[in-house]
């Protein structure tokens, strides 16, 4: 068996070597079982496979060193591509955490599963849209996603009038942020479907989540320094307690930076109360 291992044609590629041997010891423990002692011949395919595995070792650590440098390569050429498209856009870009990766490509999130195969647009915790983790393919769904939820116009004083109405319509006094949004599916939203309008389609793109759109909007209006209109100012609660675990009625709010909290309730107030 070890012998075998030593038998590799010159040029064979690592993983036509390697293959056989990983297959075999694990046919061979299979085969074993939980059993201790177990069957002698059990016991002797099972040692014999690991003999030909330690045999392998140094072709087996060269393989990892090449694949581990592949990766390092691809993580490497997606920063450089990220860096020098970011900068060229005008956009910050931030590392937030590195395992996994997440970046914050002002002003949304960009999270990439552990092999850097995907990456995950998100605003306010809720997703995008998901797409290959190329910096080509992040950079251009980033400005479809910006674009979506800009919509093809923006009126503060609009929104907040809307906000107001359908807070009106409610009755007033705290109302849950989540419970006024429209609901997934059905040919009649309900009034309060003004609270998350619908964004103009973006090729490529999703249509935007209304809990994303709603948070977009109240970031807006927080930058636009349009929180008060008519003797009236918008006022948003912290989530508390137990609701902050429920996510389905709570909201993420955002700053400019990507920090943030749930919150659950809204109202209007008279100005200076």
């Amino acid at each position: 068996m070890m012998a075998a291992a030593r038998r590799s044609a010159p040029g064979a590629a690592p993983d036509a070597a390697l293959g056989p041997l990983l297959r075999k010891a694990e046919r061979a423990l299979r085969a074993l079982g939980a059993a201790d002692p177990g069957p002698p011949r059990a016991e002797r395919e099972l040692a014999e496979a690991l003999e030909a595995l330690v045999a392998a070792a140094p072709a087996a650590a060269a393989r990892a060193k090449v694949l581990r440098a592949r990766a390092a390569d691809r993580r490497a050429a997606l920063a450089a591509g990220l860096r020098e498209g970011c900068a060229a856009a005008g956009r910050a870009l931030r590392v937030v955490t590195t395992a996994p990766l997440e970046l914050r490509i002002s002003p949304l999130a960009v999270v990439f599963d552990e092999d850097l195969e995907r990456a995950t647009l998100q605003f306010a915790r809720e997703t995008l849209v998901e797409v290959p983790a190329t910096a080509g393919a992040v950079l251009a769904a980033h400005a479809a996603a910006v674009a979506a939820l800009d919509g093809p116009r923006w009126d503060p004083a609009e929104r907040f009038d809307q906000l107001h109405a359908a807070w009106a319509a409610r009755g007033g006094g705290w109302q849950d942020l989540c419970a006024t949004l429209p609901a997934a599916e059905g040919p009649h939203p309900p009034p309060e479907a003004e609270l998350a309008p619908k964004a103009a389609p973006v090729e490529g793109l999703a249509p935007i989540p209304p809990r994303a759109q709603l948070a977009w909007d109240l970031w807006r209006l927080r930058r636009d320094r349009a929180l008060s209109r008519g003797g009236l100012r918008l006022c948003l609660a912290p989530a508390t307690g137990g609701a902050v675990q429920d996510k389905n009625i709570v909201l993420m709010l955002e700053d400019d930076e990507g920090r943030g909290q749930w919150h659950r309730s809204f109202s209007f107030v008279a100005e200076g109360a």
